[in-house]
Parts: structure tokens; C-alpha cells; sequence
């Protein structure tokens, strides 16, 4: 879609060279995974000249989440 053929995630692939999901900061050193995920929406901002910016066209957005990585 982007035009990054080997992009992927590091849950999956940890030394990809274009990490498109990555395990959120706040995860990093969580051992116990209970009540740990990052659930419902969560406000972002999109970088102007992105895709993602072309899609959404606006640089804040609410998108929902139920996972680790982002």
C-alpha cells in the first residue's frame, strides 16, 4: 500500500527495517499481560504530508484500539 515491501510488525519481526506497528512504550516492560492492552478510542495526531494525513485529512484523529502495539 505504501510502497515498503518488507515493512511489518515488531510483534511479529522484531528487527524489521520499516516497523509500521510497534509495541506502545508504555508496554515494554510489562511481564504480567492482565488488564495491560490499550482498549476503545484513543486520541492521536497525524503528521501533515503523511498518509495517513491524506486519509483522514485533519492532524487529530480518535481511533480504536485493543492491542499493545500501535
Amino acid at each position: 500500500v505504501i510502497g515498503l515491501e518488507q515493512a511489518n510488525s515488531t510483534e511479529f519481526e522484531e528487527k524489521t527495517p520499516f516497523p509500521v506497528i510497534h509495541l506502545m512504550p508504555s508496554q515494554e516492560h510489562v511481564k504480567t499481560k492482565g488488564a495491560t492492552m490499550r482498549l476503545g478510542a484513543y486520541d492521536c495526531v497525524v503528521r501533515q504530508g503523511t498518509k495517513s494525513f491524506i486519509a483522514y485529512g485533519k492532524t487529530e484523529i480518535s481511533e480504536r484500539h485493543r492491542h499493545r502495539y500501535e
